[in-house]
Order: C-alpha cells, then sequence, then structure tokens
C-alpha cells in the first residue's frame, strides 16, 4: 500500500471512530456553543427506485450523485446523526466521510490517477471513484490545488428528487450520410466561431441593447457584466427569429438567469432535444477579468452558431439552445432549470452539453472526449451518435467514448433527473493549460480543431432532432425539339431567402435535396429563355417533380444568369 493510500484510509478510519465513539457516548456535537448537532458527510449507495423514494421522503439533501465503475449510483449527502441511524436502520448502507460537515467547502476533483494521488499528499480525498475525488478544502487549498493539472468543482447541497425511470432512446445505429446534414456540416465556418468567441471572451467591442460594450468577464456574480452577457446571448437568437427567453433562478441569495431560445420542431414538437453550455467564466480574478475563451465561450459560441445554422432548416423534434450561467458555482443555473422541466413533465430525449471545445496543441491527435454514465445505454447512444458522425461527414477528429459518469458540467444536473446527456469535451490528456486563468484568450485556440468539434456537433444535433427532408427532381426539355438540355441550372428559392440551387446531367436530369417548405424555382439556360415557377411545395419524405420546358433564345448571345448569392447542397 502505497503512502498516499495509507494516508486515505487512515483518514477515513479516524474520522469514522470518531462518529462512532460520539453515537455510542449518547453525546450531540456542539457547534460554536449551539445545541443542533452538526451533520456528517456520507456516501449512500443506491440499488434501486426504491431507495430514492424513501430519501425523497426523508428529506435528504444531496450534494452530488455518483457513480461506481460498474454503473451503480451512490450519493454525497448531509446527514445529522440521527438521520444516519434511521438510515441504517432501514438497511441503508452509508459510510461516513467527513464527521463534520458544517461549513465546509466540498469539492470534486478530476484528474488522471497520478494527478489526483499528487494531490493527495496536500490536502485528505475523503473519497476517490474513477478519476474523481471528494475533498473539503479551504480557499487557499483551493488556489493551490488550482495550480495542478485538475479539475474542481464546488459541491453545493441541494434537494434529492427520484430519476426518471429509464427509457430506450430510438437512436440509429451507425450514421448513414444525409445529403442535407452534410450541407449543413460545411455551413460550419472558422471565421465566424472566431467572431463569436471573441465577443463574448471581451476581444472586441460588441452592441448591447444599442450601445457599445466589452464583456471582460462573464463571472455569475459579476452583476452587470453577466447581465450584459446574458443579454448579449438573448439578442443574438432573436436576431434568429427564435422564440427566446430568460430562466431565472437565485444563487446565495441573489437573482441570475439563463438563456433559452427554441426552434419548435414539425411533426412531435414534444419531443425535445437540448443543445447546451455554460457562459459563466471564472478566473484568479473573476471581477475584472475572466475572458474563458475556452472555458465555455467556446461552447457557448459553439450554441450560437449552431442556431444560426439549423434554424433554416426543418426537424421532427424541438430543438431548445440554453445557455447556463453557475456553473462554476457548482452548476446552479443548470440545477434548478433541470428541475423546472421535470416538474413541468417535459419530454426531454437527449442533453447535449459543450464544454471547452477549442485547445489542441498543434501538431497532436485532435482527440474528443464524450462522457457518459456508465452503463447507461440512453447515454451510450448519444455518444456512439456523436461519435460516428465523424467519419460519415470526414470530420477531422478522433472521438473517444468515455463511460466513467465524469460529473464536471451541466449535463450532470439532468443525469440527477433521470434524463439522458452527454458532456463532449476537449482531450484532458491535453487540455487548456489555461483553464480557469485570465490568460484563456481566444488567440490560444486551435481553431482548426474547434471548427471540426462544432461540425460534429451540429450534425450530431440534426441527427437527433430527425431532420425532415423532401425531393425535388425533374427533366430539362428543349421546348421545340424535345431533346435533354444539358447543364440547365435549377435556382430554388425558400421563403426565408436561402437558396439551393443545381446543374442538369447529361440526359437532362436534375435533383435537388431540400428542407420541407415553399420555394420559387428559376430554371435557365444558356440560348433559352428563363422559367420561373411560384409557390412550390416541398413536403417531408415525399419527391415533388417538376419538369421544365424551355423556349429556345433566338438572341444569338447567351442569356445570363442574375448575379446571386447560391449555396450548394
Amino acid at each position: 500500500m502505497s503512502l498516499f493510500s495509507r494516508y486515505k484510509y487512515i483518514s477515513i478510519l479516524f474520522l469514522s471512530l470518531s462518529l462512532f465513539f460520539s453515537i455510542a457516548a449518547g453525546s450531540a456535537y456542539d457547534v460554536e456553543g449551539e445545541d443542533e448537532p452538526y451533520n456528517a458527510l456520507v456516501r449512500i449507495e443506491i440499488n434501486d427506485r426504491t431507495d430514492y423514494q424513501a430519501l425523497v421522503a426523508a428529506g435528504v439533501q444531496v450534494y452530488a450523485q455518483l457513480y461506481t465503475s460498474r454503473g451503480d449510483p451512490y450519493l454525497l449527502a448531509s446527514l445529522t446523526l440521527q438521520e444516519l441511524e434511521n438510515l441504517r436502520g432501514q438497511g441503508f448502507e452509508v459510510r461516513v466521510l467527513d464527521v463534520n460537515s458544517g461549513g465546509a467547502l466540498y469539492y470534486l476533483l478530476y484528474g488522471l490517477p497520478e494527478i489526483l494521488n499528487r494531490a493527495g499528499l496536500y490536502v485528505p480525498l475523503l473519497e476517490i471513484e474513477n478519476r474523481q475525488a471528494v475533498a473539503r478544502l479551504t480557499p487557499s487549498q483551493v488556489k493551490q490545488l488550482s495550480r495542478e493539472d485538475l479539475m474542481l468543482k464546488p459541491l453545493v447541497l441541494h434537494p434529492l428528487v427520484v430519476p426518471l425511470e429509464e427509457t430506450t432512446l430510438s437512436i440509429e445505429t451507425g450514421v448513414t450520410p444525409d445529403p442535407l446534414i452534410g450541407e449543413i456540416v460545411g455551413r460550419v465556418e472558422e471565421n465566424r466561431l472566431f467572431y463569436l468567441d471573441g465577443s463574448l471572451s471581451g476581444e472586441w467591442l460588441v452592441t448591447i441593447q444599442g450601445e457599445p460594450y466589452k464583456i471582460k468577464t462573464r463571472y455569475t456574480y459579476a452583476k452587470t457584466p453577466l447581465k450584459k452577457a446574458t443579454r448579449y446571448a438573448y439578442e443574438h437568437f432573436q436576431s434568429l427569429d427564435l422564440p427566446t427567453g430568460y430562466d431565472f433562478y437565485t444563487i446565495s441569495g441573489v437573482n441570475r438567469r439563463n438563456v433559452i431560445a427554441e426552434q419548435a420542431g414539425s411533426s412531435q414538437p414534444g419531443k425535445i432535444i437540448l443543445v447546451v453550455a455554460h457562459l459563466d467564466s471564472i478566473s484568479e480574478k473573476p471581477y475584472e477579468l475572466a475572458p474563458g475563451g475556452d472555458d465555455n465561450a467556446s461552447g457557448s459560441a459553439a450554441v450560437l452558431a449552431i442556431a444560426e445554422i439549423l434554424k433554416d432548416y426543418r426537424f421532427d423534434y424541438t430543438l431548445r439552445y440554453v445557455l447556463f450561467t453557475g456553473e462554476e458555482q457548482g452548476y446552479i443555473g443548470s440545477q434548478d432549470y433541470a428541475s423546472e422541466v421535470r416538474k413541468a413533465g417535459e419530454d426531454i430525449q437527449a442533453v447535449l452539453n459543450l464544454d471547452m471545445l477549442g485547445y489542441n496543441t498543434v501538431g497532436t491527435a485532435p482527440k474528443i472526449e464524450l462522457h457518459t454514465r456508465p452503463n447507461n445505454q440512453g447515454d451510450l447512444a448519444i455518444a456512439n451518435l456523436f461519435a460516428d458522425t465523424i467519419p460519415a461527414y470526414n470530420v477531422d477528429l478522433v472521438p473517444k467514448v468515455m463511460q466513467d459518469g465524469k460529473s464536471f458540467s451541466d449535463h450532470s444536473s439532468f443525469w440527477e433527473q433521470g434524463y439522458h446527456a452527454i458532456m463532449a469535451i476537449e482531450d484532458w490528456n491535453d487540455h487548456t493549460p489555461y483553464y480557469h486563468k485570465s490568460t484563456d484568450q481566444l488567440e490560444k485556440l486551435n481553431f482548426t480543431y474547434y471548427t471540426e468539434f462544432v461540425k460534429a456537433a451540429i450534425a450530431t444535433a440534426a441527427h437527433l432532432g430527425g431532420i425532415q427532408k423532401g425531393e425535388l427532381s425533374g427533366v430539362f426539355h428543349d421546348a421545340d425539339t424535345g431533346d435533354p438540355i444539358a447543364g440547365a441550372y435549377i435556382l430554388a428559392t425558400a421563403e426565408n431567402g436561402r437558396c439551393w440551387g443545381t446543374n442538369a446531367e447529361a440526359d437532362g436530369v436534375y435533383h435537388l435535396t431540400l428542407t420541407p417548405g415553399s420555394y420559387t424555382l428559376f430554371a435557365a439556360a444558356p440560348y433559352f429563355f428563363h422559367q420561373t415557377l411560384i409557390e412550390v411545395e416541398i413536403s417531408d419524405g415525399e419527391n415533388t417533380s417538376q419538369d421544365f420546358s424551355l423556349q429556345p433564345n433566338p438572341d444569338p448571345l447567351p442569356t445570363y444568369l442574375p448575379l446571386i448569392h447560391i449555396e450548394h447542397p
């Protein structure tokens, strides 16, 4: 046994014995002269739904729900000595991790095993499971550990809920490339991501409520900057003609807000796909400068860009875009929101959480991580779909599906409610060295890697949403001779002004895959008069046949097509 292991188990043994002798003596703990007994931090093993029901009925408050390597859930909870005795009397397996949790600041630590071992030399680790550990830290210890290669998240007490019963997701196995989704992937632009990330991370002035403003920090407790950042996202979604709103919650007695926009599904709007990221940031001087270019302007900018593109298409399910705040303080914003949608009975089919997408050391493999709960088939189906879009659409990434229950972002708030969710994140073996620092800036990002990451994310969202598409096809003929017109051109313009175009083959046949809707068709060819048809309806899953018989133009000069911007599928 290593020195670290001995230290860990001796610490836990000491805490457990202290609690045992106190219970045996029938004494109550007093805190600064108060008569009320203080609580212990405990680990409660969960076997089935009846355990959740009993704990909810008992009013148990929890810090987190975590998972063993086998996928078995357990809770980190706060119990009085009487509650501890009662639960053990009911047959619950409860293990004490910290005798006195009064005033404690508990953190979840994530890192490679050797990094966790090193952290254990500095502070006692109360529990270790996979790459996650629980520790009771002082503010100075938080600063000390932040210099290690660790991810730290505060644990916040909140009510326990009974998770939804496990459901089966009807997600395709393997991905057959879809031409319309291929078009969507091709619309993801590096320059656009650069602009959106830089706007959120304070690289230049942006316009918010008609006034110039530079977003230097998005720290949850920085009132004006956070208000400006959330307003910027709100106005962005509004500019896309998406129904947009705020979701308010309370943190440490102050009101804060998440930003929500929605694209209603066409055939099954009650089924909802969430595409989410956390908007807030943190650094060593969070009130002044916390650009969070990677953590998590990269994820937030991705959500904004994805909404920009997907709004032009129709889907079976509703796509809902959510930017959370309060993530760095323990997922407060997402916990509140996940609780709200659960109480409302909303049918959340899948949650795609994008957190830190932009850092990859130049010259190394472009690896990404997709985190699920262990042995959760719904989570795994989403992660596998994400991974399968990468070869299907020729995206330059190397995905790794990790069934480790990593809880370090807003997806875990949905896990606790029983929803299927994954976190997509950069390779943690090569994550940004500027994590939670004021130097986490735009210039540190690898935009080639970042752009590829967003391509895979948008393809995943489009497949999850059930993209709708129809076909338009027909033949171009010479009206006089009946001969096919090779190379004739058709331009289909949607009501929102977007255009799709293609040329006819040698036999005059053309084919277009279009999102359902009403189109104006413009057909033309050199030495022929053009033809325009209006209000041609394209329906989901159907082929609309439209032939064109063009009259020859006696003018010896070609008929020039108008100079317009077109987008090919």
